[in-house]
C-alpha cells in the first residue's frame, strides 16, 4: 500500500487511478477482485471511479460482494453512480470454488454475505428469485430471510 500511495502522490494520480490493464481492469477493480479491501478504500479515497466496469462487465461492487467486504460495499453504495442492478457477469467465487455468471446481489446471497444483501436491497437492488435460490442452495438462512418480502 505504501508503494501505491507513493505512486499516486506523483503528479499523474488521475491518470494512474483510471489506467486500464489486463481485461480492461482499473487498479480499483484489481484490488477488489483480489480482496484487498484497504487498498480499494484508499483508491476510492483518492478519486478512483467507483462505477468502473471491465471488459466482461464486472464491477467493484460485484467483487466486493463476492468477497464479502462490508466496509467497501458501504463505501461503494454511498456513490450514486454505482449501479446496484448491473447485468450478471462471470466471476470466480472462493466460497463455491466455481466461476458463474452473477450479479452483486446473487454473489452476496450465494456466499452468505447477509450484510451485503441487506445493503444492496436498501440501495434498491431487485430481490429476484435467483438470489434467493442461490442462498437457499448454500444453506444461508439469514440471507434467505433478508431476500424475502
Amino acid at each position: 500500500m505504501a508503494k501505491v500511495a507513493t505512486l499516486l502522490d506523483d503528479d499523474h494520480q488521475a491518470e494512474l487511478l483510471e489506467r486500464r490493464g489486463m481485461w480492461d481492469n482499473t487498479p480499483l477493480l484489481v484490488a477488489c477482485h483480489y480482496g484487498h479491501e484497504p487498498l480499494a478504500l484508499m483508491l476510492l479515497e483518492r478519486g478512483a471511479s467507483a462505477s468502473a466496469v471491465n471488459e466482461v462487465g464486472c464491477t467493484a461492487l460485484l467483487f466486493a460482494c463476492n468477497e464479502a467486504m462490508e466496509p467497501l460495499c458501504v463505501r461503494l453504495l454511498a456513490d450514486p453512480s454505482v449501479d446496484v442492478n448491473p447485468p450478471a457477469c462471470m466471476v470466480y467465487s472462493k466460497h463455491t470454488d466455481e466461476t458463474n455468471s452473477r450479479t452483486p446481489l446473487q454473489a452476496a446471497a450465494e456466499s452468505g454475505f447477509t450484510a451485503g444483501v441487506k445493503l444492496l436491497l436498501g440501495r434498491g437492488a431487485i430481490a429476484e428469485p435467483v438470489a434467493l435460490g442461490l442462498a437457499a442452495a448454500r444453506g444461508h438462512a439469514d440471507a434467505c430471510t433478508a431476500l424475502l418480502p
